[in-house]
């Protein structure tokens, strides 16, 4: 839950409103999820990313977000396994991490406690129209006048067999995890080059050269991720990517050097070329939301995106 990876705009306004909402999202769904405000370090390696970095910390002050550039010293102090490569930081002290799988039981129970049914494990073949209502067709047909399509990396693909674009993409993100280690970070850390290839608008197949994010779990388990790339559906794992990933991640963190990697794991966003998700009620179908594109942003982005389409829903007509 990272302000300073956002550029400033409609996202970042988003995500200062999604972040205020979380004590409250939180306390309805009466699970805390890990939630925790630890602040967030992004870290600069050489000359040129320590001027992007500062560049893009004057534009996040401009636009009123807290952060505070560190030298080098200071950075390590803040986070002594830093390796001495690196020139300087920027602190964002309000961000804050969550455990995406707990916040994600956690809705599910809630929606369940609320009468909500779940349809588990059943792929949405179409969406049709039929007289007032759509209709979803999958394990088995629902009705209903209005429909939320939320499908992630899908949603372009599922939006284009009911004659709608949609800019959504599958980028495929992909994840190392190391054993159980004694507490050595104190904050989410991510790299400059994981801000420039979050920010890229180029559609280059690969973009994680020095895109670093790495976070260290309430368990103790060190998360190495930052791989970005146009894969289509594939959601397997590459040893080149992890590779990258554990040797970056040492350069960075050399005491990373003597852990045990335990799993990997790849998922994919769903990116736009705009860089902003998209939401609202589809012209061409009335009665059809959209809630979809935040490509890593999701989790930042819940609790004002359920805002914003449940209004969105409840006021139309």
């Amino acid at each position: 839950l990272c302000l300073q990876s956002k550029k400033p705009g409609r996202t970042l306004e988003l995500a200062r409103e999604s972040m205020r909402l979380y004590r409250e999202f939180l306390d309805e769904l009466g699970e805390r999820a890990e939630f925790a405000r630890t602040g967030s370090l992004a870290v600069a390696q050489t000359a040129e990313e320590w001027r992007g970095l500062r560049a893009h910390v004057r534009r996040l002050k401009d636009a009123g977000v807290e952060v505070e550039l560190l030298g080098k010293r200071d950075a390590r102090q803040l986070e002594p396994e830093l390796s001495e490569r690196v020139m300087g930081a920027s602190l964002a002290p309000g961000d804050a991490r969550i455990n995406p799988l707990k916040l994600l039981a956690a809705l599910e129970a809630g929606c369940e406690r609320l009468g909500v049914k779940m349809l588990r494990g059943c792929e949405v073949k179409n969406v049709e129209r039929a007289d007032r209502m759509l209709r979803v067709d999958g394990k088995s047909v629902v009705e209903a006048r209005k429909v939320v399509l939320c499908a992630g990396a899908w949603t372009g693909e599922l939006a284009s067999r009911l004659g709608i674009r949609i800019g959504v993409l599958p980028r495929r993100g992909q994840v190392l995890v190391t054993e159980r280690m004694h507490e050595m970070l104190r904050h989410p850390i991510i790299t400059a080059g994981y801000l420039s290839a979050k920010f890229s608008t180029r559609r280059v197949p690969r973009a994680w050269a020095g895109s670093l994010s790495v976070e260290q779990s309430e368990q103790g388990s060190v998360l190495i991720g930052g791989v970005r790339e146009f894969a289509g559906f594939d959601i397997r794992v590459s040893a080149g990517a992890m590779r990258d990933l554990a040797r970056e991640a040492v350069e960075l963190l050399p005491r990373l050097g003597g852990a045990m990697a335990v799993r990997c794991f790849a998922g994919l966003r769903p990116y736009t070329e705009s860089g902003q998700p998209v939401m609202g009620e589809a012209t061409e179908w009335p009665g059809l939301f959209v809630a979809a594109g935040h490509e890593g942003d999701g989790i930042a982005l819940a609790p004002v995106t359920a805002k914003m389409v449940a209004k969105q829903i409840v006021t139309s007509g």
